[in-house]
């Protein structure tokens, strides 16, 4: 904001009035009108892939930084280490990643590390799926368990999940916050949570600006719209 009032020319003849969407407490007063107080930490579409998020999430990999190999081609076997090698890209991160955590086999891992670098992706950690088969892993059905309980015990803050359906159980079984790329949606608790608390925020949100913005109209102007509404009905 404040870069934005520096750029304005000093001969000026304008009233200038500053807003913000989103402010935290402590920022509210740096600007003249403020539409709603959301606390840190927080996160927004703009910073989610940005290095200070990524530093401290754990990131999937199939359907969030490459696509999902179709069916054809996870056969688990040639066609699978086909994809694995060529798969297309879809999110590339612009800095370092905490931990990528993955249901990818153990055994692919020369295959998914030479992807990554070959993508120029920056990680500390590879978590891999230590079960020998694809056969084995569907017959255990651990894709959100072993995703969730590395996360619960880890020292990481976010989660970035393709599966909504997953970030849902990662969520609940981890106690954190889990974003899913699959419907847009941060997920913290039980879906009936979830779906309670994102209305009630919109709600609150949709009241809050109508309020701060009828407070800012000049009086004659609220006047004359007030009249115009009468006169239509």
């Amino acid at each position: 904001m404040q870069e934005a009032l520096n750029a304005i020319p000093s001969d000026c003849p304008c009233t200038i009035d500053t807003l913000a969407i989103y402010t935290d407490s402590d920022a509210c007063q740096h600007v003249d009108i403020s539409l709603y107080t959301l606390e840190s930490p927080r996160i927004f579409q703009w910073n989610l892939f940005t290095p200070a998020m990524l530093s401290q999430a754990c990131v999937d990999i199939d359907g969030v930084l490459c696509v999902d190999p179709t069916d054809h081609q996870n056969d688990d076997g040639e066609k699978y280490i086909a994809f694995l090698n060529n798969a297309a890209p879809l999110f590339l991160p612009a800095g370092r990643i905490g931990c990528l955590v993955t249901n990818r086999l153990e055994k692919y891992r020369d295959q998914t590390e030479a992807w990554l670098k070959q993508q120029g992706i920056i990680h500390e950690r590879l978590v891999m799926l230590n079960l020998p088969s694809k056969k084995e892993r569907q017959r255990q059905g651990v894709h959100s368990t072993h995703k969730g309980m590395f996360y619960k015990n880890s020292e990481y803050t976010f989660f970035i999940e393709s599966d909504a359906k997953q970030a849902a159980s990662i969520a609940n079984m981890s106690g954190k916050a889990v974003y899913s790329c699959e419907d847009n949606r941060i997920y913290t608790g039980t879906d009936s949570d979830n779906l309670t608390s994102r209305n009630g925020n919109a709600k609150r949100l949709l009241r809050s600006m109508k309020k701060r913005i009828a407070a800012c109209i000049p009086r004659p102007i609220k006047a004359a719209l007030k009249t115009k509404l009468r006169h239509r009905a």
